[in-house]
This record gives C-alpha cells, structure tokens and sequence, in this order.
C-alpha cells in the first residue's frame, strides 16, 4: 500500500541520495502535483536511480515530472493512471523501461527520447518508446504515428482513452496479447505482414466496430473463437473488412467464417 496516499504533500523533492523510490511508494496520491528529482553531474551507476513498481500510479494530478540524467529503470506499470501527463521525456541513461510504465495517461500528448540513450528510441517524432534492439513499440499515447520500421507491438502499449483510429504499417509483425487497450478505439488496420492474429490483442477494446486487413490469404488465428465467441459481444459486434479478391477465402476458412466477413 502507499506511505503517503492519505497525505496532503503537493510537491516534493527527491534528494539525489535517494537510489530507489519503493515499490507503490506515492501511489494514489491525488494531490501530488509535482516531483523534483536532485541530479548529479555525471552519470554513475553508484548514484543510478530506480523508479519502482507501481511507485507513482494513479497520481491523477501529478503533472510536472522531469526525469534526472541519473534514472536508470522505470519499473512495470510506474506512472501507470497519471492522466495529468502532457510531455514525457526519457534521459539518455535509462536502461529498461517496464511493462504499462505510462499506460493509463490519457492526456498524454509527446514522448521524446534522448538521442544519447542507446536502448530505447522515438524515431520518426513517432511519440512513442521504441526498443531499439528489438524494434519494439512499448509505450505510445493520443498523437503516435508507428514507424514503418517497427516490427512489434507491446502488451498494452495503446492504453490511453485519447485514440480512436489506429493505421499500423506494412512491416509490423506482431501484435502482443492486449497491446491495445481502450475503450475509445473504434478502428484498427492491420497489414499482411502479421502473419498470426490474437483477437486478446484487442479484447480490452469495447467498442471496436472494424478491423481492416490487407491480408490476400488469411493469417491464422491463435485463440479458441468458439470460447472467445460465447461471452465475448464486441467480436460478435465486430465487422472484418478485407480485401475484394480474398473474401471467399476468408468466408471458407474454419475459423474466420465464425466471424462477420465484408468485403472492403
């Protein structure tokens, strides 16, 4: 549980003799406006400065964070609900960013990435993180556009209520489980290079009304639509439009042919 969720703190400074902010430490802390973090000159993994779990989450007014040169990780789900994000900018020495780090920032508008930093990227003024090693996109918000260079979509990196249209480009791969994850999202297109589909890529999106595929034959599918179909109303809801010159084959498919089929 949070040490300061009952307190009235509106902003606070963290001394650069602090390495690690705990695990949930400020989480839920409505009235946390802004965090100031002591630097030090020089980057040393001595001085390196964690982020932990949870440590900020749901901080809903917490608006005003500028990350020291000596952050090191950002742990899984850390600002996760900060809906007060506008700008986020990542330091050249962070060396792993978690799972949901900013998932839940709904207003959140512009990620940018130090050109010095070596591990993640947000190339193309995309406003997303990307893992540069494994052209990942981890963590995006309202105005990211993905790279054509991108291969993979993370587990919930579309987690904000700002976006209701995504164009994901020729090139991408794959798709995680729950990489998009609002209930604003009513469109999604999505290219032949995606071999293999998981509809739990989508399942968080309530209201999604149409999936284009370029597809001209139909990818697989990985879950069990006959399970995912029982108690599932938005694939029941959900139109599938693909091209004119593959639509026989997805109406003869044992598995596409569950679902609503139109040509585009």
């Amino acid at each position: 549980f949070s040490a300061f969720s009952q307190f009235f703190t509106i902003h606070i400074t963290i001394p650069k003799s602090i390495k690690t902010i705990a695990t949930m430490c400020f989480d839920s802390c409505d009235s946390l406006a802004s965090v100031t973090f002591e630097d030090t000159s020089k980057y040393s993994e001595n001085e390196a400065l964690v982020i932990g779990y949870g440590a900020f989450g749901d901080c809903c007014s917490l608006a005003n964070v500028k990350f020291p040169n000596r952050l090191r990780n950002i742990e899984n789900a850390a600002f996760y609900g900060c809906k007060s994000f506008v700008n986020i900018y990542i330091p050249g020495n962070v060396h792993k960013i978690g799972m949901c780090s900013f998932s839940g920032c709904n207003n959140l508008k512009s990620i940018t990435i130090s050109p010095d930093n070596i591990y993640y990227d947000s190339r193309n003024n995309c406003n997303a993180i990307i893992d540069t090693k494994t052209n990942e996109l981890i963590s995006a918000c309202s105005t990211t556009v993905i790279p054509s260079s991108v291969e993979e979509i993370g587990s919930f990196a579309f987690s904000t209520e700002d976006v209701d249209s995504i164009f994901v480009p020729d090139g991408v791969k794959e798709i995680h489980f729950d990489a998009f994850d609002s209930r604003k999202i009513r469109t999604i297109s999505i290219p032949e290079t995606i071999k293999e589909i998981a509809f739990r890529s989508f399942i968080r999106c309530l209201n999604l009304e149409k999936l284009y595929m370029g597809h001209l034959t139909p990818p697989d599918i990985y879950d069990n639509l006959k399970e995912k179909l029982k108690g599932n109303k938005f694939l029941r809801r959900l139109t599938i439009y693909v091209p004119k010159a593959a639509y026989k084959l997805f109406k003869k498919h044992p598995k596409w042919k569950r679902l609503r089929i139109v040509q585009n």
